[in-house]
């Protein structure tokens, strides 16, 4: 039986997008290529390429639908990641031909597939930016993964007055990990790219207290540039790799890893449902130089920490294949609150206030405090 959602699909009156979120600004989104000449690699001995995204406030104004990006937009981004070159129509095509054809062997449908391709997303393309700097937040993907991992928690910062940035994971640049001892140089690329992207800003971004967030995998870069630059003021691991057994000690074989320099309030949202992200907080416990919250979001997979967890809400197809329950997306706008709320605290706000930050209240998380004990 078809849903309600494909019968409208198919009749040509519904249009999936995401659901706004409280009072919000508009959201600019532009791309900066970039390549770091200090850091060839073998397919680009001129320089390392690092593609960053950019989200950011925007004036209010009436901006063209042809200008609104989509979620294929943000997933057509990774075809240039390293030429810089924009894709040809075939390319991207053939990458959404292929993207279908994963959805389908998930058994979405094709009338669920399209709608999901087509969503409308909330930034707009080269908006006029607001007046002003903002509070800068890096963003760190997981393995693999690219901004269109993290665009729908990109646009929700953005909204709600930070700028910010993301890098693709060094993996999409260098090359993939043969094992996972390749985990410390991984990191220690992942966490360089997100410094250089910081210094591509320049005065785009407020001087002084930075962010990092990172999913699965940037979860450590995030937590290695926290123990490289004093300014990194807070630390999100969104379902990260130093919370979980899989690959469990080798950070702390990554150039600069260091214990004492961690100093940045951490906030750890985990799950417990897919067995690869089973939690080990040894390393999360070991870091006691900083305040350290651990947050279990019992409704999440793995994947939902990503922009498919804002996705699932709009998708009928999303919400079969990726095993989601009715509660998967009041949990998702619970991570957004927590996230949002302790980068505002300890980013955004004067410093006095971050001692008095507390996660949000939701009957969808469980929080443990951990405070610094030196």
């Amino acid at each position: 039986m078809r849903s309600r959602a494909v019968e409208l699909l198919l009749a040509g009156t519904l249009c999936l997008a995401l659901p706004a979120r409280g009072a919000e600004s508009p959201v600019g989104f532009r791309v900066i290529q970039k390549r770091d000449t200090t850091r060839a690699i073998k397919s680009a001995p001129e320089g390392r390429p690092i593609q960053i995204a950019v989200w950011y406030p925007a004036k209010p104004a009436k901006a063209a639908a042809s200008s609104l990006m989509r979620y294929r937009d943000y997933m057509a981004l990774g075809l240039s990641e390293k030429s810089f070159a924009p894709p040809s129509p075939g390319s991207v095509e053939q990458m959404l031909g292929e993207y279908r054809k994963f959805l389908a062997a998930t058994g979405v449908e094709s009338a669920d597939a399209e709608a999901l391709i087509a969503t409308p997303m909330r930034a707009i393309r080269e908006a006029p930016a607001a007046e002003g700097s903002f509070p800068l937040v890096l963003l760190a993907p997981g393995n693999a993964q690219s901004a269109e991992d993290m665009a729908a928690l990109a646009e929700e910062l953005a909204a709600h007055g930070f700028l910010v940035a993301s890098v693709p994971s060094p993996t999409r640049i260098s090359g993939p990990m043969q094992s996972e001892a390749d985990i410390p140089e991984k990191a220690d690329e992942q966490a360089t790219d997100l410094g250089f992207a910081r210094r591509a800003l320049g005065s785009q971004a407020r001087e002084g207290r930075i962010g990092v967030v990172g999913h699965s995998f940037g979860a450590r870069a995030a937590v290695l540039l926290a123990m490289r630059d004093s300014d990194v003021a807070a630390v999100a691991s969104l379902d990260g790799g130093i919370g979980a057994k899989t690959g469990a000690g080798l950070l702390e074989k990554a150039r600069g890893f260091s214990k004492e320099r961690m100093r940045a309030p951490l906030l750890h949202v985990y799950e417990e449902l897919d067995p690869q992200m089973a939690p080990d907080f040894t390393l999360i416990r070991s870091l006691d130089r900083s305040d350290r919250w651990l947050i279990r979001a019992g409704a999440l997979h793995h994947i939902h920490f990503t922009t498919i967890g804002a996705l699932v809400a709009v998708s009928p197809g999303l919400f079969k294949a990726t095993s989601a329950t009715e509660e998967t997306s009041p949990a998702w706008a619970a991570l957004l609150d927590a996230t949002e709320s302790f980068l505002g605290a300890f980013v955004a706000q004067p410093p006095e206030d971050a001692a008095r930050w507390q996660p949000p209240e939701s009957r969808e998380l469980r929080v443990e405090k951990l405070p610094a004990s030196r």
